[in-house]
């Protein structure tokens, strides 16, 4: 919250304990004096793809995840759930395939 300027008070953020939060914990009041520079350090790094000087949020689904499948995995479930339910609700808008 202090890095990207968006406080949300009396909520508690959830971040990855990288090396960007471990250089900053402890030390929140230079992070404020510093907020500026730290902010565009932490979004060349996310533009980058630098999971490590970035700030990789986490939000309330994230203790949803109970599995870790392939990409492809799950689009192939996401299409037959999505083609299950076209067919079942719009059966009749649908030609069916041969």
């Amino acid at each position: 919250d202090i890095i990207s300027g968006r406080l949300w008070p009396g909520a508690i953020p959830r971040v990855w304990r990288n090396a960007v939060i471990r250089e900053w914990t402890g030390r929140e009041w230079e992070l404020r004096q510093r907020r500026a520079a730290v902010r565009s350090a932490v979004i060349v790094a996310d533009e980058a793809g630098d999971p490590d000087r970035a700030v990789l949020w986490f939000g309330q689904d994230a203790g949803l995840i109970d599995t870790v499948e392939p990409a492809g995995d799950v689009v192939e479930s996401m299409v037959r759930e999505a083609h299950e339910i076209i067919v079942n609700r719009l059966g009749q808008a649908v030609v069916p395939h041969r």
